[in-house]
């Protein structure tokens, strides 16, 4: 037990180090501190702000002078570094100021071995997938944007909580059955710096959501005893739990059960292939997934008002883009300048073999048309399989 609670404790934190060589921890973020440090007054100087020289806590610094300096880093380790220096840089600096893609892992096997993979925001500069983590055919994983996945073995039932980037697993209580979606999310917690993790599952054998309590030790369920329930995904959204039927009924649960169930209008769901619920800049999206003859894959994106149970259609997402996955799903904001291929207002979809040619499947929400997104620099995608988005975790709000 207590070496889950020291695992729990530095949930956060594992990401922003080097897990081959505790030495070189130390020495690696000591020189990404001095080189943040250096630039940061380079900064400075070219603006010409001037700071005291009696002035040398950095932890001091106005929120709007760090945020200035996130928006000049390129790199997502000199990100992290940067967060890592103080309590104050981390809270004053969110997570989601780091306007990122998220990383796709798959599996591959590599010498009688299966090895989850991952590529890296998948921007132009990178040729190759990573070797993460070692796994084994029976192992099936649902990413998340804390760092951590959701894994369970289809023999067995076990549960585990895996950290891919520095192979720090967690073993989870039984729930003896096959999930069919599970998800890793921040909950509430006293500590704003240092958040608890979520854990819930969609759970056909109770008819409801598995949900895991704080301290990873006890499973309970949530389920709507009117109706059997044939959730399709769920999403932690406001502080309650959201989950959608394949009916396109939308469920939110609270402590007691069942807050509200809100039927959705019949002609935004009839003959669809999927549904998903995702949170983006706020609001609660409804994708329908449709395929149509000729054209392929067609989504339709709603918003969701939780009051009035209304679907508000909508035609694009601003600088957002979606992320979707039959394991995983997230909105992220496209800067202007990454210098990649990535547009806003589009869906990426890792669902049906997405990756056929080195290319990823992407839909224009504002165009209304099916595009893709090359992946031609990248060798051996091609002998992948079971894509999930995951986000490495870079801190807290």
């Amino acid at each position: 037990m207590a070496a889950r609670n020291k695992n729990h404790k530095t949930l956060v934190n594992l990401l922003s180090e080097n897990p081959r060589n505790s030495s070189k921890r130390v020495q690696h973020f000591s020189r990404k501190r001095t080189s943040i440090s250096n630039f940061w007054s380079a900064g400075l100087r070219r603006a010409r702000i001037s700071i005291p020289e009696s002035t040398s806590d950095w932890s001091k610094l106005p929120e709007d002078l760090l945020r200035l300096l996130v928006d000049r880093l390129v790199v997502e380790e000199d990100f992290i570094a940067l967060r890592s220096v103080c309590k104050y840089w981390r809270s004053a600096i969110p997570k989601d100021y780091w306007k990122r893609v998220p990383w796709l892992l798959a599996k591959k096997y590599e010498s009688s071995k299966v090895v989850l993979k991952g590529l890296n925001s998948l921007s132009r500069n990178i040729d190759s997938l990573s070797s993460l983590f070692q796994t084994e055919l029976s192992w099936r994983y649902w990413g998340s944007f804390t760092g951590w996945i959701l894994s369970q073995n289809q023999l067995d039932y076990r549960l585990q909580l895996v950290n891919p980037l520095t192979n720090v697993v967690i073993e989870l209580p039984r729930l003896g059955h096959p999930i069919s979606k599970g998800m890793v999310f921040y909950s509430p917690s006293s500590d704003s710096l240092q958040p608890g993790v979520g854990i819930m599952a969609i759970s056909h054998r109770y008819c409801g959501i598995a949900m895991l309590n704080a301290e990873l030790k006890q499973w309970t369920y949530l389920s709507d005893n009117k109706h059997k329930s044939d959730f399709v995904d769920v999403v932690w959204y406001k502080n309650h739990i959201v989950a959608i039927r394949s009916s396109g009924t939308i469920v939110v649960f609270d402590e007691a059960g069942v807050a509200a169930s809100l039927t959705p209008p019949l002609d935004k769901v009839g003959d669809h292939n999927a549904l998903y619920l995702i949170e983006s800049s706020g609001d609660l999206i409804i994708l329908v997934q449709r395929h149509v003859i000729l054209y392929g894959r067609h989504f339709e994106v709603y918003k969701l008002n939780l009051d009035t149970g209304g679907w508000i259609e909508v035609t694009g997402l601003g600088r957002h883009s979606v992320f979707v996955g039959e394991s995983y799903s997230i909105s992220r904001r496209i800067n202007d300048d990454t210098g990649d291929t990535w547009k806003p207002s589009c869906i990426y979809y890792t669902t049906y073999n997405p990756i056929s040619e080195k290319k990823l499947y992407c839909y224009n929400i504002v165009e209304k048309r099916l595009e893709y997104h090359h992946l031609g620099h990248v060798a051996d995608v091609n002998k992948c399989y079971d894509f999930i988005w995951y986000m490495p975790a870079v801190g807290t709000k």
